[in-house]
């Protein structure tokens, strides 16, 4: 926020392009293109929802083995539940702290078809030794949703580069190395979760927007 940023895009140089470049100053949107006399600045627009199943061709099986990362946040918690609602054999839920929150643990605590791991998804061998598991059991893994995320709020000027490191392990290395693990293995889906934060930004998150 204390550093303002304008981006405004022009398709020639010449004396028009110069005089658009200064009517865009006086303009008050943040990024624009000029393509033939005409502007172009990024708009959201609503979009009606699928008229499919929830989980649209997918057809999650009784014996097989879901795998969500972020498993202690909400996003994880609100997957595992639908999964299991689904029909889905058994839903592993993973997160970085060594219990998942109460609402999550009562939950589990009902629910045979779900169990949580603590485990850091950024750790290669931890991933490897959990698909591992996974794959010597009775349901073998056939989705993966990636829903870990890590905040390190922080704002331009005091930015560093381990702030970078510690929310961009989570999700970039944490994909990374969910897909080097799973790569022999026949998935019917693997879905990367990302954040608004990497289209709008946010105050204070540019690590994270860049991480999403």
């Amino acid at each position: 926020p204390a550093f303002p940023t304008r981006l405004i895009d022009l398709d020639v140089d010449n004396d028009a392009a110069t005089s658009h470049f200064v009517a865009e100053l006086h303009a008050r949107d943040q990024e624009v293109a000029l393509r033939a006399g005409q502007r172009f600045m990024p708009r959201l627009a609503p979009i009606a929802a699928p008229a499919t199943a929830p989980f649209g061709d997918v057809q999650l099986r009784d014996d097989a083995t879901y795998l969500i990362t972020g498993g202690a946040g909400g996003l994880g918690g609100v997957a595992a539940r639908r999964f299991a609602q689904a029909g889905a054999g058994c839903v592993v839920l993973c997160g970085r702290r060594a219990e998942p929150p109460a609402d999550l643990a009562a939950w589990l605590a009902g629910e045979p078809r779900g169990r949580y791991v603590a485990l850091d998804v950024s750790d290669r061998a931890a991933v490897a030794r959990l698909v591992h598991d996974v794959q010597a059991s009775r349901r073998p893994l056939r989705g993966v949703i990636h829903a870990a995320g890590v905040l390190a709020d922080v704002t331009l000027d005091r930015l560093s580069a381990r702030d970078f490191a510690a929310v961009m392990s989570a999700k970039c290395d944490g994909a990374v190395n969910l897909d080097l693990e799973t790569a022999g293995v026949p998935l019917e889906f693997f879905v990367v979760f990302s954040s608004a934060a990497a289209l709008i930004g946010s105050p204070g998150q540019a690590n994270y927007a860049a991480a999403n």
